[in-house]
C-alpha cells in the first residue's frame, strides 16, 4: 500500500499556500493508505524498519529522510521523469513533464 510523507522541517522553510496544501493532501489521501506528516525525526521513528519502495525526488530534505529510514530501498518507477532543472512552481513542473510519454 502506498504511504505518503510530508516533512514539516522542509515546509517550515518553504511554506505553501492553503490552496496548494488542500490540493496536495486531497491527492495524497486519495492515492495513499496513510499519509504521515511530521518532522524528519518523527518520520524516521514512524517509518524505520518498514519495507519501502520509494519514488525518487530531487528534494534533498526528502532524499536524506529516505536514506535514513530505508537505506536499501529500491526506487519505484516514476509517473514522470525529472525535469532538467528544479521548477519554481507546480505549473512549470507540469508544463515540462506533461509533454512526456507516460511509462508503460
Amino acid at each position: 500500500a502506498a504511504v505518503g510523507i510530508v516533512v514539516t522541517d522542509f515546509h517550515d522553510c518553504y511554506p505553501w499556500s492553503n490552496a496548494r496544501w488542500q490540493f496536495v493532501m486531497a491527492a495524497m489521501q486519495s492515492r495513499c493508505a496513510q499519509v504521515f506528516v511530521g518532522t524528519s525525526a518523527e518520520l524516521t521513528t514512524a517509518l524505520s524498519g518498514k519495507r519501502l519502495h520509494v519514488v525518487n525526488t530531487l528534494n534533498p530534505v526528502y532524499q536524506e529522510l529516505i536514506q535514513l529510514i530505508a537505506p536499501n530501498a529500491q526506487p519505484a518507477p516514476r509517473a514522470f521523469g525529472n525535469p532538467n532543472m528544479l521548477k519554481r512552481s507546480f505549473t512549470s513542473f507540469w508544463n515540462a513533464v506533461s509533454r512526456e510519454k507516460f511509462p508503460v
